[in-house]
């Protein structure tokens, strides 16, 4: 015994030391133990502003984000999908007509009914399919329960007649769309190819999201 305490204990056995603690001891050790650790919450990282869309590796720099729902506003069908464009523009203000030198980068978005109806945001975070433009002409029961695009569509460069210097239309790939409606922003990550212009689109966004034509 060490001193006058009988909370610890030398104990010899077989040539063995072995230090004996009392179980008042043990907690105060598994106490002090307890309260050296330190906790953190997991919280969701906030989205950052970024800006590196790459055409075939060459980036294009966007300025402004906006949103319009297009239908439907009351979700009965649980297959449905809820329909929306989100556009993005070079120019902050999406002057029109559009001024020289813009470009507009246009998502038609048809996202899976989570059961989400205005005024609640009806939107959630996902991978987005690419699909070709001419699939909407055809039945879409295929496509029931994904997420998808068609057509995404890049306007490049106006001029000023007010037409573009090219187009590019996606045939393939993916595009992940988180929204931070809290934040007031909208994040892509783009990963898709265009077939007839041999195009490659790649790189991220992230922008603060005009949400006034979204409004019910």
């Amino acid at each position: 015994m060490i001193g006058n305490s009988k909370i610890a204990y030398l104990e010899y056995s077989n040539g063995n030391i072995k230090i004996l603690t009392s179980p008042p001891l043990l907690i105060i050790l598994i106490l002090i133990l307890f309260q050296s650790c330190t906790f953190q919450n997991e919280e969701r990282t906030p989205l950052q502003l970024i800006n590196n869309v790459l055409i075939d590796g060459q980036r294009l720099e966007f300025k402004a984000a906006r949103l319009n729902l297009t239908g439907p506003v009351t979700i009965s069908n649980e297959n449905s999908h809820i329909q929306a464009v989100l556009e993005l523009s070079t120019d902050e203000n999406f002057e029109i007509p559009v001024t020289p030198g813009t470009s507009i980068y246009r998502l038609p978005i048809f996202a899976v009914n989570e059961g989400y109806n205005l005024p609640t945001f009806p939107l959630q975070n996902g991978v987005f399919e690419v699909i070709p433009e001419s699939l909407l002409e055809e039945d879409l029961s295929f496509m029931e329960g994904v997420n998808f695009v068609a057509p995404v569509q890049l306007f490049l460069s106006a001029n000023s007649s007010g037409e573009w210097l090219s187009e590019i239309t996606g045939d393939t790939g993916t595009v992940q769309i988180q929204f931070e409606i809290s934040n007031g922003l909208v994040r892509l990550t783009n990963n898709w190819n265009s077939e007839e212009e041999g195009r490659q689109i790649t790189g991220a966004v992230s922008l603060p999201l005009n949400l006034s034509n979204f409004r019910p």
